[in-house]
């Protein structure tokens, strides 16, 4: 029928997916309806857990159902249903596949804003395993263009003790954007005060 139809082709740009999410990509309200319908009919899903509360598709399937829909809607349409995934994806929390959904249209600026936006978490956590994995997603030339990647960055050579590396980027990071747009109440404006200090 056409709603399973057009159900399979706008949820084929997901690697896997449950009811919930399913309802955010399509803006419909029927996911786990579908999810049922499409198991018990055997088309080509496989559950990931024992709960059955996540699917993936099978590859070739996925793929079939992709160039149909890339043909069928064309690629604006094919990154709005992107961009409500990342979206989806970020405000679970699930940050890399946020990332690989900004990526997968080449939204450079949504990319910049989801790493923006989980950057304090990583900070807490001083993972700088996940900072070096970010800049390396983004062309450099992008990354020089924008404060707060810079700040990523800066952050990455500090976790890695490249204090003179550090303090060009702060000097860089206030040339575009001034420290006083930062505020004395931003959040991150004790951090570069330390930055400074060390």
């Amino acid at each position: 029928s056409e709603p399973i139809r057009s159900f399979l082709l706008q949820t084929a740009i997901l690697d896997r997916f449950c009811a919930t999410l399913c309802n955010a990509v399509t803006e419909r309200e029927d996911g786990k309806e579908m999810l049922d319908i499409l198991e018990r009919s055997n088309l080509f899903l496989i559950p990931l857990d024992d709960k059955r509360q996540w699917y993936r598709y099978h590859h070739l399937f996925q793929e079939l159902l992709q160039r149909k829909l890339l043909g069928e809607v064309g690629p604006a349409q094919v990154a709005e249903l992107h961009r409500r995934a990342a979206a989806w994806f970020a405000g679970e929390g699930l940050l890399d596949e946020a990332l690989r959904h900004a990526l997968a249209i080449n939204d450079l600026d949504l990319t910049a804003q989801l790493m923006v936006a989980g950057l304090c978490d990583v900070l807490n956590r001083e993972d700088r395993a996940t900072l070096d994995r970010w800049l390396r997603l983004l062309p450099d030339e992008f990354i020089q263009r924008h404060p707060w990647l810079l700040m990523i960055k800066a952050y990455a050579f500090q976790f890695s003790y490249q204090l003179p590396a550090v303090w060009k980027l702060l000097d860089q990071i206030d040339a575009q954007m001034g420290r006083n747009e930062f505020g004395r109440s931003h959040p991150f404006h004790e951090r570069h005060a330390r930055l400074r200090r060390l």
